[in-house]
């Protein structure tokens, strides 16, 4: 008797097994996967007080919320940079833009860039993406 009742549930257990395989296959859900974040598309340009392009300049990004800096570029010849970032954040942070001069010519400068002041290019209900402009006018030390 107890073969038979061992027997029973291994069957029944399979039995339902496989129902709830098929269902999970017909089931239209949808699967969302990571988390949501936000990416940034940093870009500006370098010049000194009379206007012209400043080259070789290090540009870094930083968040207010971080306690590290993301990411390091330099400016090209004609003083032009530009960083992209993505945050595992969605978009409340502020970010902190610093010019350092690597000739120790000119005086560094920071930028500090709140949400409201990025122009938003595309929202979803995972991601948000941000274009944001920060060119810097140099003073010599």
């Amino acid at each position: 008797m107890k073969k038979i009742k061992n027997k029973f549930h291994v069957l029944l257990n399979s039995l339902l097994t496989a129902l709830l395989g098929l269902f999970s296959i017909s089931c239209d859900m949808e699967c969302l996967y990571g988390s949501p974040h936000a990416d940034y598309d940093v870009s500006g340009e370098v010049t000194n007080q009379q206007g012209e392009p400043l080259e070789s300049m290090q540009v870094a990004i930083k968040t207010t919320e971080a306690h590290y800096w993301f990411d390091t570029v330099y400016t090209n010849a004609a003083g032009q940079y530009d960083i992209q970032i993505g945050l595992s954040s969605f978009g409340g942070d502020c970010l902190e833009v610093v010019v350092n001069d690597t000739t120790g010519e000119f005086e560094s400068d920071t930028l500090h860039i709140p949400p409201k002041k990025m122009h938003l290019v595309e929202q979803t209900d995972w991601t948000v993406k941000y274009a944001v402009d920060a060119d810097f006018r140099l003073k010599k030390k």
